[in-house]
């Protein structure tokens, strides 16, 4: 999932309600929701220690211009 907030609407509760949200009906509809964001952005990672969520993991990629 993802979420985008207009900076007139930031730090209101909207995006972290969205989040609690849709993970709610995803567990209800017997899935586990994801939430993915770049670790360096912070706002993201904020969002989800506010929605609930703990670090799972972080993925290390290998760029396909690296690939012989």
């Amino acid at each position: 999932m993802g979420v985008l907030t207009l900076p007139n609407y930031r730090g209101k509760g909207h995006a972290r309600n969205l989040v609690h949200t849709i993970c709610k009906y995803t567990l209800q509809q017997g899935y586990e929701p994801q939430y993915r964001c770049q670790i360096d952005n912070h706002a993201s990672v904020a969002l989800a220690a506010a929605s609930g969520l703990t670090l799972y993991g972080k993925w290390d990629l290998i760029a396909s211009d690296s690939i012989i």
